[in-house]
């Protein structure tokens, strides 16, 4: 797991993209930047350019935070997880029906045969 939390927003007395970051220790982000986040049901990955650092802090748990002006920032989530889970989940119910019903369901095809 990444050791760093980032949270996408937008400053809202000018409107510029900022990202907010969190972690055990200071960052020092420069130039184009690639984040990928994996849950338990897709993975989220957002590209971005630095425009600069605005400000860093600590708090008293020793966490560390940097502020960020970011650019040309670009999400793209991949919810292949969830949706196989959720096939899953559908193949069995439909093989409980089938069997509960006396119907033999049709054998998937190989890759490479067809049915002619």
């Amino acid at each position: 797991m990444d050791r760093f939390e980032y949270i996408f927003g937008r400053d809202s007395l000018n409107g510029t993209e900022t990202l907010r970051v969190k972690g055990p220790e200071h960052t020092d982000l420069k130039g184009f930047q690639d984040v990928t986040r994996e849950y338990d049901d897709s993975t989220i990955a957002d590209s971005f350019m630095v425009v600069e650092k605005t400000h860093s802090a600590e708090d008293g748990e020793g966490n560390c935070y940097d502020w960020y002006t970011i650019d040309k920032h670009f999400r793209t989530i991949d919810r292949t997880k969830k949706v196989d889970a959720q096939m899953a989940q559908l193949e069995g119910t439909m093989e409980y029906l089938a069997m509960m019903a006396d119907i033999e369901l049709p054998e998937e095809e190989q890759e490479g045969r067809t049915n002619e």
